[in-house]
């Protein structure tokens, strides 16, 4: 059975009230009608990926290369994140991780190569046009939460929502929905500074996905958490994307949080390489 993924909220669209997440417990099936992999099962997310599930992709960067000024930063990288999919980009540092991820999301144009979001390319559009579709098609989890202290919890949940065009009352009760599945109940107008690091994360999460985005980004997710509280993000995270067939992409220097997803991108001096080791059974060996 296919979960059925929440209507999309566009910025001005309407979208019904209290209308929650859909996190039935129906495993998520692949664009190909397969399931989506399990975690752990190896390969690299480059072009050995068959090129008909590279086209069906939620999100794909084709030979994505950048500069800064005389320096390349990023040598023709070829990435695709299929929709319930985990992929993890890691590597050391200025290794062009984070230049990856800012060109995917939008934040970057690249100076060559493609950006595609589902069946549009996007690397070409405007920066107001990219901006919008941050707030509506792609979320953003990052390594300190980065919500606004001054706001209750459910208010900086509702953000994205209100950013959106959609009423306060009606944001407000949406982003409440997310408290219950994210062990978050009683916390809904607690502020930031009276939060625990992985509630503030959580709340995080609850904030990136609340727009039923299609690719969610998380940049070094775990940093700021200790091992046993990242564990559980990242568990959490994995769980709620599966389950709402949203496209993961994770920047991380923790290898056993890349060896937890389904594949990798490792980069070395802006070109990706295979990952060191086979990932097998969530561990590399």
């Amino acid at each position: 059975m296919s979960v059925r993924r929440p209507r999309r909220v566009r910025p001005g669209g309407a979208h019904r009230p209290g209308h929650g997440p859909d996190l039935g417990g129906a495993r998520h099936r692949g664009v190909d009608g397969g399931s989506a992999p399990a975690a752990g099962d190896g390969g690299t997310a480059l072009a050995r990926a068959p090129r008909e599930r590279a086209v069906n992709a939620a999100l794909r960067g084709v030979r994505l290369t950048h500069r800064f000024g005389a320096a390349t930063v990023l040598h023709e990288v070829d990435i695709a994140v299929h929709p319930g999919e985990t992929v993890a980009v890691t590597g050391p540092s200025g290794s062009g991780k984070s230049t990856l991820l800012h060109c995917l999301a939008g934040i970057l144009r690249p100076a060559e190569g493609e950006v595609w979001l589902g069946p549009d390319r996007i690397d070409g559009w405007s920066e107001s046009r990219r901006t919008a579709l941050r707030g509506s098609r792609l979320g953003f989890v990052f390594q300190f939460g980065q919500l606004l202290p001054e706001l209750p919890a459910v208010e900086n949940v509702a953000l994205p929502l209100m950013l959106g065009g959609m009423r306060r009352a009606e944001a407000v009760t949406r982003a409440a929905s997310w408290f219950g599945p994210l062990g978050l109940d009683g916390l809904e107008q607690r502020r930031p500074g009276g939060l625990s690091g992985g509630q503030e994360q959580r709340v995080a999460i609850a904030r990136a996905l609340v727009t039923s985005p299609e690719v969610v980004f998380a940049d070094e997710p775990t940093g700021a958490l200790d091992t046993a509280t990242g564990e559980r993000t990242m568990a959490l995270l994995r769980d709620l994307v599966a389950r709402t067939g949203t496209a993961l992409v994770v920047v991380t220097h923790d290898a056993e949080v890349a060896a937890r997803c389904h594949r990798t991108v490792v980069l070395r001096d802006g070109r990706a390489h295979p990952p060191v080791g086979r990932l097998v059974d969530g561990g590399v060996r």
